[in-house]
């Protein structure tokens, strides 16, 4: 199985790519399914705001709603990694939803190309590296 790994700075047009990506992909007989480290970094961020009722959301496109949630997002990001051993709170988070996928491949026998949309820290490299 091949993983692909995408890697760019804050609002680069990564998810663009990889949606134009999934096309060519799929077009070439490939399965791509696409994961990304912050997808739970969000949901844990966008629970806790809720939880305290912030109106704030981790999802949106508006770009003065992003200045406000982006530091949030990077600072418990960061905490969660240096917090975990070896700094891999996160990779060990997307593997456990890419290992859940790849449970379904061997039920289905439909193989995927997992498509990683947002490698920042080097050990989220090795760890795809890896793959």
């Amino acid at each position: 199985m091949k993983v692909i790994g995408i890697g760019g700075y804050a609002r680069a047009g990564k998810d663009a790519f990889v949606s134009i990506a999934k096309n060519i992909l799929s077009k070439n007989g490939q399965n791509p399914h696409r994961f990304a480290f912050a997808d739970n970094l969000k949901q844990e961020v966008g629970h806790m705001l809720k939880e305290k009722n912030f109106n704030l959301d981790v999802y949106t496109s508006d770009a003065n709603e992003k200045t406000k949630v982006r530091p949030l997002l990077v600072w418990w990001g960061c905490a969660r990694r240096d917090e975990s051993t070896a700094g891999l709170y996160w990779v060990e988070q997307m593997e456990k939803q890419l290992i859940a996928d790849l449970d379904f491949v061997k039920m289905t026998k439909q193989p995927i190309c997992p498509v990683v949309t947002d490698v920042r820290f080097a050990n989220e490299a090795a760890y795809l590296k890896s793959k």
